[in-house]
């Protein structure tokens, strides 16, 4: 009777261990699942960050062409009519009336 129930806890004590084998490996086997998902992510997180700077980057670029082409027209604009206010205050629309001005320079006639 002894040895009857002493084989009896042996075989639990296999299939415990067996079953704690088969628990162990299925652990292993999510924990190199969930760090290879939290390396993806971190991959993703750092894309996306270097993506988001050169697009600061892009748009920085462009803001200042846009206030450069801005300073440049106003500039022009201002150079159109000090030479329109020049031309009428001292007489000389009529030597530069038949010249070619671009647009933005309005010579009265």
């Amino acid at each position: 009777m002894l040895e009857d129930a002493t084989q009896a806890y042996k075989a639990e004590a296999l299939e415990l261990q067996r079953q704690l084998r088969h628990l162990q490996s299925q652990f292993d086997m999510l924990t190199g699942q969930a760090s290879a998902l939290i390396q993806g992510r971190r991959a993703r997180v750092a894309a996306t960050s270097t993506v988001n700077g050169q697009l600061t980057m892009i748009d920085d670029s462009l803001s200042a062409r846009n206030l450069q082409g801005a300073a440049s027209a106003s500039s022009a604009r201002a150079v159109s009519t000090g030479l329109d206010v020049f031309l009428v205050y001292t007489g000389y629309c009529s030597l530069f009336s038949n010249l070619n001005f671009p647009k933005y320079i309005a010579i009265p006639a």
